[in-house]
């Protein structure tokens, strides 16, 4: 809608200037023929007229048709050319012509075309980065992994073992799915792992709390981008937890629509201020602008931006991450996804 109104805006400007030519031109007709000229000037007269007439015309012609069109020319051809340039050169006047207005539209739409294209392959080299540094041989892993878990159980170290084998299962999780999408399932499988390793780690510190919707058996069977809870787990730990002076609880809650999947992380840990808040939601919404900007001292936010940035790739604009805070009350990560169930 708004682009027809601009459109009749510019069609509408373009015939108001040639009315109001031609009405110029016939005032000053009618008062010439009020003067008392001779009638053997009349014929000189007239042509003088015709010629203003079509000199204005002409005029218009190179103006608003002939230059317009000379200058889409040149910009056809830088574009067929590949030059970067024509994102910045090429923009019609106020007052162009449709056909400038729609090409510079073309245009439009290429830059963010191209756009996306470099920042999804920026992405995918930075993924495809870290998959080589963190190559490892997982079946010689599996096995020392299994060798240290019989030798605790054989020295009646139950807790060893309990923490060996959850290791194990994470290391299996991430090496050994090469899906894109995984279940809900498999995803809160690879979470109690995780977890249970923590809650070695800093002594039973807290618990995780896992409530489904209303319809647990569909809910866990959607499907979400591999790894996408694991991140957000270990970033409540890290920020909101970790320097908790209680016993923290972490909760994941699960609704499921006919179109929506809501999987809400919450924290009751420390929480954030209210500008870092609006800062992580709104690179989350901006999340193309800036793929490089991800770094920082204590890596806050980074692994937030990774899930937001493979989610909105995967599904598009509408899905992704926003974040609720207070401070000294916790914090919670929603995650929206569309309904993609397994095939059973």
């Amino acid at each position: 809608m708004a682009d027809y109104k601009l459109h009749s805006h510019s069609l509408a400007v373009e015939l108001k200037r040639h009315v109001a030519f031609l009405v110029l031109l016939g005032v000053l007709f009618l008062t010439l023929t009020c003067l008392p000229v001779p009638r053997e000037l009349w014929g000189t007269l007239g042509r003088v007229i015709l010629g203003i007439l079509l000199l204005g015309d002409l005029v218009s012609l190179i103006v608003y048709v002939y230059r317009p069109i000379r200058k889409m020319e040149e910009a056809m051809k830088l574009l067929t050319r590949g030059e970067q340039s024509i994102f910045e050169e090429f923009k019609p006047e106020k007052d162009s012509v449709t056909l400038s207005i729609h090409l510079h539209e073309l245009i439009e739409m290429l830059k963010q075309s191209l756009d996306r294209e470099y920042t999804s392959d920026l992405l995918k080299k930075e993924a495809e980065l870290k998959a080589l540094q963190s190559q490892i041989n997982p079946h010689f892993l599996y096995n020392v992994l299994d060798a240290i878990r019989g030798h605790a159980l054989t020295e009646g170290v139950p807790e060893i073992a309990e923490m060996t084998e959850a290791l194990s299962n994470l290391f299996r999780y991430s090496v050994s799915y090469w899906e894109n999408e995984v279940s809900l399932k498999k995803e809160l499988g690879n979470v109690a792992s995780f977890f249970k390793i923590q809650q070695y780690r800093f002594n039973n510190k807290f618990d995780l709390q896992i409530l489904a919707g209303e319809d647990e058996e569909e809910t866990l069977k959607c499907l979400l981008p591999k790894l996408t809870l694991q991140p957000i787990i270990e970033n409540s730990i890290y920020h909101g937890l970790e320097m908790k002076l209680d016993h923290g609880l972490v909760t994941i809650r699960t609704r499921l629509s006919r179109t929506v999947l809501l999987v809400e992380i919450s924290d009751d840990g420390v929480g954030m201020p209210a500008e870092m808040v609006d800062q992580l939601n709104s690179a989350f919404r901006n999340w193309r602008d800036a793929p490089g900007d991800r770094k920082n001292s204590r890596g806050s936010g980074i692994a937030l931006a990774n899930v937001n940035s493979r989610i909105k790739m995967m599904y598009g604009e509408d899905y992704g991450l926003h974040v609720y805070s207070t401070e000294n009350f916790g914090t919670t990560v929603e995650i929206q996804l569309p309904v993609n169930k397994e095939e059973t």
